[in-house]
């Protein structure tokens, strides 16, 4: 791993130190998950504990090579140090909890130190500068001018707020990425080994492939597809997008439309359920809702994003006639799901538990456990030609999983004893067994960027509830935009795609969910709407100029500009920025309420709205648009979102004249041609 950055190496070349310890990681996770035999904030502080040795060991301060181990074991054993603090000397802090001794203030900085390095480490300089400017405004920021000067607090105030309690370090995001998140990856990271990433990729070759613009749609329903175990979108182009965006520029689209599409639509994979980037779990916890309520409201939304960029890609093939792969050239849907077909079970459970109103501890923990399960049972059974030997070992291993309801985890742990047993003796069964240590690896490894973004944010959270900034934000939010919801909606939009530049998923929602929320909620946008907008605009800055993180990471795939693609993207993701205010002025488009029949009126506007500004902004619907109508197509599909009295009415008035229209004009040019 020498010349090797970071974690980005395959872990089969990785030393074994850094191995094993990864591999302790994901034992520590499981084990806290599945028993509770520590309380929830030793549990916090050993899951950092774990991350910042994790990072230590492998992450250069400067450079791509392997750190300097001596230093290396140092700063990571002063990481797992505050673990073993917090936990031997747990009820002494918690009776002098606000009175530090000298102690606690040195493990107090150093675990600050440490967190905000290993952050610098992973994910560069943006995320601590925005964390750095939070922490200078809680140490100095009475000395500010105005409504933003605080009443000042003191260095050992500060310490305590962020390195112990739950309200800084150790706070809801990192209980989030200690239980939930962790499991998720873990869960991704298994499916990944076991080879659903070919399911999916092969089964949208095999559905769109070789329809027009084929390899883009491709793209799309594979991104749609992964959005449901993974919730990176970087991560989504780099693994999704290596194989879509050269299959696009083979069969003639531009390098920054296949970028752009790829970018878009891995984007994406963050907002449809039931993962979402892991950003609903902490949604769930911050509000205070169930999991489902998050998962019913993101649902639509993310359809119709999908829906739009598919949409796109369809005029756009058809308007440069752009066909589809050979039929032959593509892997048969059918014959994908029939060789893996097994691994869609645990992920039909997991989804099914999810929305029957189970915990994402219980569901994430029933899904792994069912996913090893599966793994193993199929390494044994499949060397078996009998369907009716296959069909009682499935039936049999599915009665004994059932005694998990009544008997707890034990059962299910004794289960995957016993096939792990019998892997050992099976011919191929060890390459299984390897292959599940490797995924438990692969997710200690996934779960570090996570894990320590969400620890590093716990600044954020602390100051912002020790000074009530964000009150004070809201208010201004609140006098510029006065009465008027549709200005202090685009000025809130501003705010999440400026704070969203350059910052993961989860740091993005927790910075602009703390900030910008308020100001909605003040301007009676019920709670789940208003964190809904923040979330998508701050996803939005991954797409959008100067930084568009999505985009530059497919412009060395795509080999063009990577602002180019940016530029493709903002113009393909055109529902990613309009739907939010869609669902602010009706939340039924987030299945709010109970009136099903306002749900579905939304959601046909919406497609119509998203139509019109499909054909809009590509040019074409069944011949070339001229400028006059494209720009009838956007007044008409923004009269449909303005939820003005009979604003609706002109939409649908306009916008089906202006079809019709075209229509008509694109027949009698067929018909003047033909004769």
């Amino acid at each position: 791993m020498s010349e090797q950055e970071g974690l980005h190496a395959s872990p089969n070349q990785w030393p074994k130190t850094l191995f094993y310890v990864a591999l302790a990681f994901s034992i520590y996770q499981i084990v806290t998950a599945a028993f509770h035999p520590v309380s929830s904030q030793v549990l916090r502080a050993g899951h950092i504990g774990f991350l910042l040795l994790l990072v230590f060991l492998c992450y250069p301060a400067i450079g791509n090579k392997r750190p300097f181990q001596p230093i290396a074991w140092v700063l990571g054993l002063a990481g797992m140090a505050t673990f073993g603090y917090q936990w031997y000397f747990e009820a002494d802090l918690i009776q002098r909890s606000g009175d530090l001794t000298s102690t606690d203030m040195i493990i107090g900085l150093t675990l600050m130190v440490l967190v905000f390095e290993a952050a610098r480490r992973v994910m560069g300089i943006a995320l601590p500068i925005v964390c750095g400017a939070f922490l200078l405004y809680g140490l100095f920021g009475q000395y500010l001018p105005g409504d933003f000067a605080h009443r000042g607090y003191g260095l050992d105030q500060i310490v305590n707020q962020l390195s112990f309690g739950t309200e800084g370090f150790y706070g809801t995001p990192t209980y989030v990425s200690a239980t939930y998140i962790f499991l998720f990856i873990l869960f991704g990271a298994f499916l990944e080994q076991a080879g659903m990433i070919k399911l999916f990729t092969d089964f949208a070759m095999g559905m769109f492939g070789h329809r027009t613009g084929g390899p883009a749609k491709v793209s799309v329903v594979s991104s749609v597809l992964m959005g449901t175990i993974t919730g990176s979108g970087v991560a989504n182009v780099v693994t999704t997008g290596q194989f879509t965006i050269p299959l696009m520029k083979r069969f003639g689209y531009k390098p920054a439309f296949a970028g752009g599409i790829e970018a878009t639509a891995s984007m994406g994979s963050q907002i449809m359920p039931p993962v979402m980037g892991a950003v609903a779990f902490i949604m769930a916890e911050t509000i205070n809702v169930p999991f489902v309520e998050v998962a019913k409201a993101a649902l639509i939304p993310a359809c119709l994003y999908f829906g739009s960029i598919f949409w796109m890609v369809h005029l756009e093939a058809i308007k440069h006639n752009l066909k589809g792969l050979p039929k032959d050239e593509c892997p048969s849907a059918l014959d994908a799901v029939k060789k893996r077909w097994f691994l869609l079970i645990p992920l039909g459970v997991l989804v099914y538990l999810l929305f029957s109103g189970y915990t994402p501890m219980f569901s994430g923990t029933v899904g792994l456990a069912l996913t090893a399960i599966v793994i193993l049972g199929s390494a044994i059974i499949m060397r078996f030609n009998s369907f009716w030997l296959r069909s009682a070992f499935w039936i049999a291993l599915g009665v004994l999983c059932a005694g998990f309801f009544q008997l707890g985890i034990a059962v299910v742990f004794g289960v995957i004893a016993a096939l792990v047993a019998g892997c050992w003796f099976v011919k191929g069964g060890r390459e299984t067994l390897r292959a599940c240590v490797f995924a438990m690896v692969e997710g200690a490894r996934h779960a570090v960027p996570v894990g320590i973004a969400c620890a590093l944010v716990g600044v954020i959270i602390g100051i912002v509830s020790l000074t009530g900034i964000a009150s004070t934000f809201a208010g201004y939010i609140l006098a510029i935009g006065q009465d008027n919801l549709l200005l202090s909606l685009v000025l809130t939009m501003l705010t999440c795609l400026v704070l969203g530049m350059g910052i993961p998923t989860i740091p993005n929602y927790i910075i602009t969910s703390s900030i910008a929320a308020p100001a909605l909620l003040e301007l009676g946008v019920p709670l789940i709407v208003s964190h809904m907008f923040v979330f998508y605009f701050g996803l939005m800055a991954d797409l959008t100029p100067p930084v568009a993180l999505a985009c530059f990471a497919a412009a060395p795939i795509a080999k063009e500009n990577g602002l180019k693609i940016s530029l493709v993207a903002v113009k393909v993701a055109i529902a990613g920025f309009i739907v939010p205010f869609m669902a602010v002025y009706d939340p039924a488009l987030m299945m709010q309420g109970d009136d099903i029949g306002a749900t579905i009126y939304m959601v046909i506007k919406a497609l119509f709205a998203i139509g019109l500004w499909g054909i809009a902004v590509v040019g074409y619907y069944r011949m070339p648009l001229s400028w006059i109508e494209r720009l009838i197509a956007i007044g008409a599909g923004f009269s449909l979102v303005l939820a003005m009295p009979i604003s609706d009415e002109i939409g649908y008035v306009v916008g089906i004249a202006l079809v019709a229209q075209h229509i008509w004009r694109a027949r009698r040019r067929e018909q003047l041609a033909a004769a």
